[in-house]
């Protein structure tokens, strides 16, 4: 029954036929470890989500688990999709922000709140952003070698990468 979707815990099935060279134990456990339950919030974000984006004619990516914001201030990518990068004070961050903004794949014409909210899908489904939300209560020092092993980087990016994830959270998801 739950494989027909007939319960409210119902499973997700692929109907397809794999090729000869095809690991299903190899496909199982990569999907098992790369997996996580979804809430009942972020089920009705994605769908307000997918709303937002046929009234603009367009899909939401869903597939965006490793995206994650490169611009420090959340603000400048709004002030870029605004066509406003004029007032983000640096090329630098000009040019970050105009690549997050490529990368969530925002529709043209949102208002604020419907730009907010799929900004926050998008953090909810990263998974850098569940790796920061995950040390938070570490202390910084132990927070920064965790992210630097899982993420293969040096514990500086992975101090600068947690601290910019940190300021998306706080302006999207809260504290």
């Amino acid at each position: 029954m739950s494989g027909m979707g007939l319960l409210a815990d119902a499973n997700l099935e692929i109907l397809t036929k794999p090729d000869a060279m095809f690991d299903a134990g190899a496909f199982e456990r990569q999907l098992m470890q790369e997996s996580r339950v979804v809430s009942a919030d972020e089920y009705q974000a994605w769908k307000a989500v997918a709303s937002i984006a046929s009234s603009h004619s367009a899909l939401p990516d869903a597939d965006m688990p490793d995206w994650r914001p490169l611009t420090r201030d959340p603000e400048h990518v709004w002030l870029a999709y605004n066509r406003r990068l004029d007032r983000v004070p640096s090329e630098d961050e000009q040019r970050l922000a105009e690549i997050d903004l490529e990368q969530l794949g925002l529709p043209s014409g949102l208002n604020r709140q419907d730009y907010d909210a799929w900004v926050r899908v998008h953090l909810s489904a990263s998974g850098m952003v569940h790796d920061v939300r995950q040390v938070a209560d570490m202390d910084e020092y132990t927070a920064r070698t965790h992210l630097a092993e899982a993420w293969a980087v040096r514990p500086g990016e992975a101090e600068r990468i947690r601290a910019t994830i940190v300021n998306w959270t706080t302006a999207f998801l809260g504290p």
